[in-house]
């Protein structure tokens, strides 16, 4: 590895500059007459064979570690991950991938030549499922009473279950903008643009497996099994949370189209299915012979209160575009408190809102990225 930390470049027969996530490029390569138009730019670089023995070698922060590559095959990158090299015949290996890449201006001989991003077909692929999976979760509603009946309406179900934390049946309208809004992301990572980025990447399976497990909860909590139902909104909070986490490793947004079509979808999703999963709990249990009122039911709503908002404090505090989340996590407390008889559940939500805001207002304040923090 020649200069670790700039933008140097190595000069060879072939010159490729290749721009990938979070670090830069300069590709030179010599003896390779048996480079083909379409061979990929990351096979390339897959082996990277260093002239002396193994080495540990770790990038983090401004790090800087020089290293000498054989001559048949040199590259100078910077790096934003860590890299570890070892062995009698040492491979390089990068944390984030490169794009595919196909060569642009090959004339049968070695040439200078441009590299643009290609997607691969596992990221069609992924992309696709994400489409379709969101509009599953859009469908699975009319579907689930088309084919279970009345009796399946959710709505019905939840009042017959109501608990003291349940929220006023208004609240239950931001589901049409959650769907909306899932529809906005899944059109936006189809673009062949986006389909080979790494946010994508990073993300979109866990969205796909969130969306499809958003579908299945309807026809379940409809068919009145509360308590596997409980069991898929507790899941799909985990895949949005781990979307969510996946924005904070990849970076601020590129642009603004990212942070309104992509991040903001994943937030607001993410803040009401996280009260709507303490809510849950509330319903599951009054689905097995929990009062409607009592003292000990009011001190459970209020232990489900304070869970969900400490969970709140951990993505507000520590993720980005949290904005998002915050108008739908104050959302559904407000619904509760407005909805709720009881004062001492009423009290705990309003201090779970003035906390939040208060914890997102100081974190901006605080920080350099305030958009960032905000939007992504």
């Amino acid at each position: 590895m020649d200069g670790v930390g700039g933008d140097e470049q190595t000069h060879c027969d072939l010159g490729c500059r290749v721009t990938c996530y979070d670090f830069a490029a300069d590709l030179a390569l010599s003896r390779c007459e048996t480079v083909r138009r379409e061979q990929q730019a990351d096979q390339l670089i897959t082996a990277c064979a260093l002239r002396r023995g193994p080495a540990r070698v770790w990038w983090r922060g401004r790090q800087e570690h020089r290293r000498r590559c054989r001559p048949e095959l040199a590259a100078t990158c910077r790096l934003r991950c860590c890299a570890f090299v070892g062995g009698h015949a040492p491979i390089l290996c990068i944390r984030y991938s490169l794009h595919s890449y196909s060569l642009h201006s090959f004339r049968g001989e070695v040439l200078p030549g441009t590299i643009w991003a290609m997607a691969r077909t596992s990221d069609r692929v992924r992309a696709i499922c994400v489409a379709v999976t969101a509009v599953a979760q859009v469908l699975a509603g009319p579907l689930t009473r088309w084919a279970l009946g009345p009796r399946s309406n959710t709505g019905a179900i939840s009042d017959a279950n109501a608990s003291p934390v349940t929220p006023a049946d208004y609240a239950f309208a931001v589901w049409g903008l959650i769907y909306a809004a899932c529809l906005a992301l899944a059109i936006y990572q189809l673009l062949p643009s986006q389909q080979e980025r790494s946010v994508h990447r990073q993300t979109g399976w866990w969205l796909a497996g969130a969306f499809t497990v958003a579908a299945l909860w309807v026809p379940v909590f409809g068919s009145g099994s509360l308590w596997l139902a409980q069991i898929l909104i507790v899941i799909l909070v985990g895949y949005l949370l781990v979307a969510a986490r996946a924005f904070l490793l990849v970076g601020p947004a590129s642009n603004a189209a990212e942070e309104i079509l992509l991040r903001l979808p994943v937030m607001i999703y993410l803040g009401w299915a996280t009260l709507a999963a303490a809510a849950g709990f509330a319903t599951t249990f009054r689905s097995w012979g929990m009062p409607a009122s009592a003292r000990w039911v009011d001190e459970i709503g209020v232990v489900l209160v304070l869970s969900a908002t400490i969970m709140s404090l951990f993505v507000v505090g520590r993720l980005v575009a949290v904005m998002g989340f915050l108008l739908t996590a104050c959302w559904a407390l407000f619904a509760v408190a407005l909805a709720t008889q009881s004062n001492s559940i009423r009290n705990a939500a309003v201090i779970a809102i003035v906390i939040m805001i208060a914890v997102v207002i100081g974190r901006t304040l605080r920080s350099r990225e305030p958009r960032t923090v905000l939007f992504g």
